[in-house]
């Protein structure tokens, strides 16, 4: 467990503090597919007594035909429904009744950050709009998730209204952000969360000393009644094995090496399917891959699903695959969920030594690593697990044990309140 969550255990009571003063969550969209972790986090802290309302910057996106609802007790507000008028009108109105913050906001919003003129009115009319409805609503702590504009109009409604604010920092919105603006969100936050070490030894680099103590690693946890344990059926193996790999199609996610790994199997005789589950940007030009490597039998694209489908996939899965690798311009993940998940249900796993994920997979003990942008090292690990499965069953009984001890989402959504409490908030 990273050095911040144990402080935060042992400094503050054990028992989860219950808020009784309502929290904002701002967030870039909400319910998102990709964003389960979001929607857990929320429904575990109105679970242990939380009060939350939810401000959504822009309306989910219908991926597929695929859309998530939100079943939680939090009304969800989405701000981009306004139109541009009464956005505009309702900042000239809080113009009106407080022009020092306003101006003061704006300058720095303009000294700090240097947007772009469109960007910059957006973020301004959208914290306007919050700092509008927060006092309606009574709100006492914004909390944004991800580091990117959501934090920024979390930071600036808080200049706004001068309600302490604070966030989460996953993934691209820290390596692929500006330094200046990340360390100036970091300096103004009443304490910052990011899920694993490796996202908190490169945030703590950004700032002071002393404002590195307000940076904090929870990891994302999981509700362990949503998911069905399938260890033992790790040792078992059908006829098609099925290799499965659960992401957005991005490049960090290094399904193209993936897609050579499952080539090399093929060329080695081995019989398996392979199915990738997501929707991104990369579709087509996978698609084309696929082809070019005379996959079309082996690999299938199946598209966006809800997270009850993809549970329903795991059930049938022998190996769990996420090859993920650094871009060129930097942007990598924090700790994929999705490894969590399937580390718990007992599905052996493999991935690479990028970012975080060598704090969940322990490579020979609960999971495979290996390089990334190494298909035939992929291969050989892939190879092992269609061969062995002693070793299967072994990483599935190490896999679950280690997301049980350490990925329990009520413990880590309690040390989230724990922040909240010892910010004043509740």
């Amino acid at each position: 467990m990273p050095r911040n969550q144990i402080e935060i255990q042992e400094k503050l009571p054990l028992q989860a503090a219950v808020t009784t003063q309502k929290i904002a969550y701002v967030v870039g969209r909400f319910p998102a597919l990709s964003e389960t972790f979001v929607r857990q986090e929320i429904l575990e802290l109105e679970r242990q007594g939380g009060r939350v309302s939810i401000f959504s910057l822009f309306e989910p996106e219908d991926t597929q035909g695929v859309r998530v609802t939100w079943n939680g007790q939090a009304s969800v507000t989405c701000i981009a429904q306004n139109s541009i008028l009464i956005l505009f009108l309702n900042a000239f109105r809080y113009f009106l009744r407080n022009p020092f913050r306003f101006l003061r906001t704006s300058i720095a919003m303009i000294g700090h950050y240097r947007l772009n003129f469109l960007i910059g009115c957006r973020v301004l009319l959208f914290s306007s709009f919050l700092a509008t409805q927060f006092k309606r609503e009574e709100i006492f702590h914004i909390h944004a998730h991800f580091a990117s504009e959501a934090a920024s109009v979390a930071q600036f409604t808080s200049l706004l209204t001068g309600i302490p604010y604070s966030f989460t920092a996953h993934a691209n919105d820290i390596y692929l952000s500006s330094k200046t603006a990340l360390a100036y969100k970091i300096k103004m936050a009443h304490f910052v969360v990011t899920i694993s070490a490796y996202n908190l030894t490169y945030l703590t680099m950004l700032v002071d000393q002393d404002t590195s103590k307000r940076i904090h690693c929870i990891y994302n946890g999981l509700n362990f009644h949503s998911f069905p344990v399938l260890i033992e059926n790790a040792s078992h193996i059908t006829d098609c094995p099925t290799i499965l790999s659960v992401c957005r199609l991005v490049e960090k996610k290094g399904l193209s090496y993936l897609l050579h790994a499952c080539r090399i199997l093929v060329d080695h005789d081995y019989t398996f399917k392979c199915y990738i589950i997501g929707d991104g940007p990369l579709h087509q030009e996978l698609e084309q891959k696929i082809q070019e490597l005379g996959l079309i039998d082996r690999v299938v694209l199946l598209g966006a699903r809800t997270h009850e489908q993809v549970i329903e996939m795991y059930r049938d899965a022998t190996i769990m695959a996420l090859p993920c690798v650094i871009t060129k311009d930097g942007d990598r993940d924090g700790l994929p969920t999705v490894l969590i998940e399937t580390l718990y249900m007992g599905i052996p796993s493999v991935s690479t030594t990028v970012a975080g994920i060598a704090e969940l997979i322990t490579t020979e003990e609960n999971g495979l690593l290996v390089p990334p942008n190494d298909s035939a090292t992929l291969a050989d690990a892939l190879a092992r697990l269609l061969d062995d499965p002693l070793l299967r069953s072994r990483l599935a009984v190490a896999g679950h044990k280690t997301v049980q001890e350490r990925f329990n989402l009520a413990h880590n959504v309690a040390s989230v309140t724990r922040l909240f409490y010892a910010n004043g908030v509740v």
